[in-house]
């Protein structure tokens, strides 16, 4: 619990560049929301993160096991 607290008073910093020119300096800025109607308060939010399908892992495991297959073959 603790940690959410944390995290909903201190949201995480993300890395976003301005230009394509400008890749040293990659300025770290929060993921606002816009405030509610009648709100003063901005909250954020978690970016959606695209989780693996069993159909990606599959994919992932037979390739790799073919990979496997090929490579004492080549010596």
């Amino acid at each position: 619990m603790a940690t959410e607290t944390v995290d909903y008073l201190f949201p995480p910093l993300m890395k976003s560049a301005t230009s394509g020119s400008d890749v040293r300096m990659e300025p770290l800025q929060p993921t606002w929301s816009n405030p509610l109607e009648y709100s003063s308060f901005t909250h954020w939010k978690a970016e959606k993160v695209e989780s693996l399908t069993e159909a990606d892992l599959e994919a992932y495991e037979k390739n790799r096991k073919k990979a496997a297959e090929e490579k004492p073959k080549k010596k």
